[in-house]
């Protein structure tokens, strides 16, 4: 039975990714009036980034002597901890081609360098989200507020996240300063799945049910960074391109790729997309002495950067179709675009094309929206299970079950109560 909330509670949405996350707010009372907030205000270095939706999922330790930093507050020349989610999976459950990225096992060694388990960084990272989240919500509402509110804490995991590393978790939430005691009153938790929460944030006046098992794939534009990079370093030279600094490396990145190609991308036909060369770059692009050089990218270049992760995409989005045709004899209504990746144009008019052949609406929300839909969607599903309804009538009927646990029982078989076909001879007890 779920624990009674006070008439004054907070409900926190983290939605904590591999690459980014992100957290969503809304404070309850007994009016019905509820807006949903997003946490932002972070401390950057890098332009544009304060305001923004999300931070990045990265650790920076310096050289250990320091308190580490964290998102989008590690220094430009500071290299980081990045993918330590992932960390929590055995390696069983890591996909073969995750196991075998740069990323993954830089991960992995990174960790080991800073003799951190995947729990302790996640935990870490909660522990600076959370804080700065706690002030974000006091400049809003007041610190008295808070202190007399409680809080209900809802963080998503992936669909396809095993029961253990839900467990490790429990364990970061509680070890990241989540839980700790308030005056207010115990602070609850609780997990839900990511196509949920975009589904609760993108969905309104429906009724929904689970009609197939949920299928997952790490296909996010992390992967669409790599293929730049790999790009940048074909053009350049791969020496040329390791001669930048990090800062310099990270600021060409966020100039020339997060805010120009990659949210612009749309496969534009004859399109060229110039980018400026880091300073300290010693590359033939770039001739020492010549402070800013440019060089081109087509549009050939970048698709071929964005079809590999968005085919796989596709294939996804398509077992999912056509697995809800086989069983229920219909096809899906929509397909709705989120996260970070979700805003992408080229990935929408892919999806449409695919779209076409289950006559499917695809749904891409504007601004930051599709960002930070799976922190809100966590938002209202804390709000739902919190009985307060604030408007929100998409409610989740049934769940597919990933799993089942039970005991084998044999009893003694009788004609008025048990089925012919059930009936067995017992060996051991010879009847």
């Amino acid at each position: 039975m779920a624990p009674d909330v006070a008439k004054n509670f907070i409900v926190v949405g983290i939605g904590f990714g591999t690459t980014y996350s992100g957290v969503a707010w809304a404070e309850c009372d007994t009016s019905d009036n509820i807006e949903i907030e997003m946490v932002t205000s972070w401390d950057t270095d890098l332009h544009d980034c304060s305001d923004k939706e999300k931070a990045p999922t990265q650790l920076g330790f310096g050289d250990g002597s320091e308190t580490p930093s964290w998102g989008y507050g590690i220094p430009l020349d500071e290299d980081c901890v990045r993918w330590f989610k992932l960390l929590l999976l055995g390696d069983r459950d890591v996909p073969s081609e995750v196991k075998d990225s740069a990323q993954y096992q830089v991960a992995k060694s990174m960790s080991a360098k800073h003799k951190k388990t995947a729990t302790e960084l996640v935990a870490l990272y909660l522990g600076f989200i959370w804080r700065h989240s706690l002030e974000a919500i006091e400049r809003s509402v007041g610190a008295t507020l808070v202190q007399l509110c409680r809080f209900r804490v809802v963080i998503t995991l992936p669909a396809i996240w095993p029961a253990y590393a839900q467990q490790k978790m429990m364990t970061a939430a509680k070890d990241s300063g989540i839980l700790a005691k308030r005056q207010a009153g115990e602070t609850m938790l609780s997990f839900i799945s990511e196509p949920e929460a975009a589904a609760l944030a993108t969905l309104t006046d429906l009724s929904t049910r689970s009609s197939v098992k949920s299928l997952g794939g790490l296909c996010g534009g992390v992967f669409v960074d790599d293929q730049f990079i790999a790009a940048v370093e074909a053009k350049w030279g791969i020496l040329n391109w390791s001669s930048a600094s990090h800062g310099d490396k990270k600021q060409f990145i966020n100039d020339n790729w997060e805010r120009g190609i990659k949210p612009q991308f749309a496969n534009q036909p004859g399109k060229t997309w110039r980018v400026v060369v880091p300073d300290t770059c010693n590359s033939e692009a770039n001739p020492r002495g010549k402070r800013t050089w440019t060089t081109e990218f087509t549009s050939e270049e970048v698709l071929a950067m964005f079809d590999l992760c968005i085919d796989r995409i596709i294939e996804l989005i398509k077992a999912q179709g056509d697995a809800i045709k086989t069983k229920l004899s219909t096809t899906p209504t929509y397909i709705v675009l989120v996260g970070g990746f979700g805003r992408c144009r080229y990935l929408f008019d892919r999806v449409k094309q695919l779209a076409n052949d289950y006559d499917a609406e695809v749904l891409q929300s504007r601004d930051g929206k599709p960002w930070s839909a799976i922190a809100c969607g966590a938002v209202l599903h804390g709000l739902s299970i919190s009985k307060v309804s604030a408007g929100m009538t998409c409610t989740v009927r049934a769940r597919i079950a990933r799993a089942s646990y039970g005991i084998v029982y044999n009893d003694d078989f009788e004609d008025k109560r048990h089925s012919n076909a059930d009936k067995m001879w017992n060996e051991r007890a010879k009847r």
